[in-house]
């Protein structure tokens, strides 16, 4: 084999050496850790793309959620007579929380965003929390973009937080909707346990329709 051609041949197992290097970057799956969202910590892009997966993670179940507390709890005795009024009030309340939420989620602490490459695939936080669960730690805001769905996204979110949420002494818990299967399914295969909680009451929005789980 002459010069030339081990040139050539060195400089094709180069570029397919650089090929396969870049394609593996972009394919890989990270965690970056913020201690808050502030403007210090992110970008203004990367902070409007997480308001905005939020709001696609959670704004549908926290509509019909708010609808079926409207009705059931808080206009309970005049909710046949009031679909039109709760109707406009739920719109209303979530039209607010979706621009509060671009304020308040600045807030957030210790976020765990989920890439592959640049992409954002999904998120969560965790603090400690003594409302609930009298000094546990909480996992918040547990959400995969919906393209990602299905495809075992969700299990490396939960599997991430119970590695970096989970602290001596303290146990680690979450609230899901009671009528989200799939999520409790997941939550179950990672021994998170559905709990009784005298402080997760109908009466409040925030904990209406909920289960409180333990792992």
């Amino acid at each position: 084999m002459g010069l030339k051609t081990k040139i050539g041949f060195l400089s094709i197992l180069l570029a397919a050496s650089l090929v396969a290097q870049y394609f593996l970057k972009k394919n890989l799956i990270s965690f970056q850790v913020f201690a808050n969202l502030a403007t210090e910590n992110i970008t203004e892009k990367d902070y409007l793309g997480l308001v905005h997966l939020h709001n696609r993670c959670f704004e549908e179940d926290k509509r019909k959620n708010l609808y079926l507390y409207f009705s059931e709890v808080k206009y309970r005795e005049a909710a046949k007579d009031l679909r039109g009024l709760i109707k406009q009030q739920v719109e209303q309340f979530v039209e607010k929380h979706r621009m509060d939420k671009i304020k308040t989620f600045r807030d957030t602490e210790n976020v765990a965003v989920m890439k592959r490459g640049e992409e954002v695939l999904g998120f969560y936080n965790c603090h400690d929390e003594d409302l609930i669960t009298d000094g546990n730690t909480m996992i918040y805001n547990l959400c995969v973009a919906p393209k990602m769905r299905k495809q075992g996204y969700g299990g490396r979110l939960v599997q991430h937080a119970i590695q970096h949420c989970s602290k001596p002494n303290k146990g680690l818990t979450l609230t899901v909707y009671k009528d989200n299967q799939d999520a409790i399914r997941l939550y179950e295969k990672f021994d998170f346990k559905i709990i009784e909680s005298n402080k997760l009451t109908e009466e409040n929005f925030n904990m209406f329709n909920k289960h409180l789980m333990k792992l």
